[in-house]
């Protein structure tokens, strides 16, 4: 059975929209024991829900009030398929060229969201390029240093989209894609503003991995072949260092996933055409 903190904290990292619903009747129903007064007690829990209304499309990806966001696998051959689209963030790092052994062992395609002063950084840029383009995997933009978008001013969030836009066009041209993956996932009005002018196409995800918490490659393994459906989005991470536990987890992830029948497939320009 797993442990309760191990429990709430997948519940919270998982699905934050639930997890903020769950914690606001908790506080509501606090209010309410330490007033002695179950009508303070549901005024704050409905307080709380509008507050939470309000902001949760700069907190939430998969709320689509600041603008469009891609959280499926469009269908394309017919609704049927069991197509899965693997997405890695925060690279390159270290882990990056072991990630990049296992799918090509796997003849599994993925997107690499990457982050433009991490890209600046990187040794041997053309031979990752290579790698990229030979097996193709598409490059997306994941900001200059990932910031939270949240508590930037305009000028800086352009600046952190446009010098990274740049990077990654002139070094991967065969791999890139005018696609965006905020970090965090949060977003503001200036943001999808300057995506619009730039022409990026926000992807999020519908499964994410949590292979940035502590854990066994087990448990790695069992949430996301427990959960993964047909035409899921899933989100793992091949920086910054530390991703020992997704390198260990992946083969086997894979493995089970084609056993099930899915199939591996990456962005096209004519899945963001209606966007």
């Amino acid at each position: 059975m797993k442990a309760p903190h191990r429990w709430i904290r997948e519940e919270f990292y998982g699905d934050p929209s639930r997890a903020i619903r769950c914690l606001n009747l908790a506080f509501g129903f606090g209010v309410g024991l330490l007033t002695r007064s179950p009508g303070l007690g549901m005024a704050a829990a409905l307080v709380g829900g509008q507050i939470w209304d309000r902001f949760s499309p700069r907190m939430v990806i998969t709320d689509p009030r600041l603008g469009p966001v891609t959280l499926r696998v469009p269908l394309r051959e017919s609704a049927k398929n069991k197509q899965v689209w693997l997405t890695f963030d925060d690279g390159p790092g270290p882990e990056t060229g072991a990630v990049l052994d296992i799918l090509e062992r796997n003849e599994a395609p993925a997107t690499f969201f990457l982050i433009g002063e991490k890209v600046a950084r990187f040794p041997n840029l053309p031979a990752l390029a290579g790698r990229f383009a030979t097996a193709g995997h598409v490059v997306g933009h994941h900001s200059w240093s990932h910031p939270s978008f949240l508590g930037l001013r305009s000028q800086e969030a352009w600046e952190e989209l446009v010098r990274t836009t740049s990077l990654l066009k002139d070094t991967f041209p065969q791999s890139w894609l005018p696609l965006f993956r905020p970090p965090f996932g949060y977003r503001t009005e200036d943001l999808f503003t300057h995506l619009q002018t730039l022409g990026l196409h926000t992807v999020g995800w519908s499964l994410n991995s949590l292979d940035f918490l502590s854990g066994s490659s087990e448990d790695l393994v069992r949430r996301v072949v427990e959960k993964t459906e047909p035409r899921t989005i899933l989100l793992f991470h091949d920086g910054p260092e530390g991703r020992a536990r997704t390198v260990e987890a992946l083969p086997r992830i894979l493995t089970e996933l084609k056993a099930r029948g899915y199939t591996f497939s990456v962005p096209c320009r004519e899945d963001f055409r209606d966007e």
